[in-house]
């Protein structure tokens, strides 16, 4: 089964992914990310370095991107439309769209390989492409376009949408070198939160995402908050129809 966390950045979801990861391996099913995943049959294990970690997933999946391009041409030419619709910078879109290829295949292998009773907990995937496509651009978001994005994208088994209050995200922000280089030369932090915002209440709404969606508000840092939504993660997951298939309880 195929858990993905998405939400706007500085939101709170990686925190969160390893607190949830930590009590799924307490309750029974085995847990795993995508780059252990896909990693562990060539004997390596994740890398600490994320543009290495990338370099590596680049290589290992090249094969699979050519198969992923023919069969889902008309998505990618979608989404190639809409990321070079005036966006920020144009290496910035390149980027970016390396990015939401490379979720998008990982995405094929996940549902092509999992296993039965298994919890692949997977941090900013197909759906958080969103973010990638819709955020980082003058161009107006428009509500047909996230509509288009969701019925087409493929689909988690399950969705985990993380909010935390605008003032909470820009905070953070500014608190974190590396998202202060992406925002502040452009002087759009405000700008891209609100879009950010925008872009994930309207998919958030739409029909087939709202199916298989758990919003969680983490309305403070604090441990208490985070233990808390936690929990109501983790009953959320085990409490899945494939998961209660394989007799795991919730204690």
């Amino acid at each position: 089964m195929i858990v993905e966390f998405t939400g706007c950045t500085a939101s709170g979801k990686t925190t969160l992914v390893a607190k949830v990861i930590e009590r799924l391996c307490y309750h029974g099913p085995e847990t795993i990310t995508p780059v252990e995943f896909l990693m562990r049959p060539f004997g390596l294990k994740p890398f600490a370095n994320p543009t290495l970690q990338n370099i590596i997933l680049d290589v290992l999946l090249l094969p699979l991107l050519i198969i992923s391009l023919r069969k889902n041409f008309k998505l990618y030419v979608f989404l190639l439309k809409t990321l070079f619709r005036k966006p920020d910078s144009f290496l910035g879109a390149v980027n970016r769209c390396r990015s939401v290829i490379r979720k998008m295949v990982i995405n094929e292998v996940l549902v092509k390989h999992s296993q039965n009773g298994q919890v692949v907990i997977v941090d900013e995937g197909v759906i958080h492409s969103a973010h990638n496509i819709f955020v980082y651009s003058d161009f107006p978001i428009l509500s047909k376009d996230i509509k288009t994005f969701s019925d087409s994208v493929p689909l988690p088994d399950l969705l985990v949408c993380v909010n935390a209050p605008k003032d909470t995200i820009l905070n953070r922000t500014l608190s974190r070198k590396e998202l202060r280089q992406v925002f502040e030369p452009k002087n759009k932090m405000k700008e891209y939160i609100e879009r950010a915002f925008f872009t994930f209440e309207k998919l958030c709404s739409t029909d087939k995402i709202k199916q298989r969606l758990l919003v969680v508000d983490l309305h403070d840092d604090s441990k208490e908050e985070l233990s808390k939504q936690a929990d109501k993660v983790v009953r959320f997951i085990l409490e899945n129809p494939r998961i209660q298939k394989t007799k795991i309880t919730v204690k």
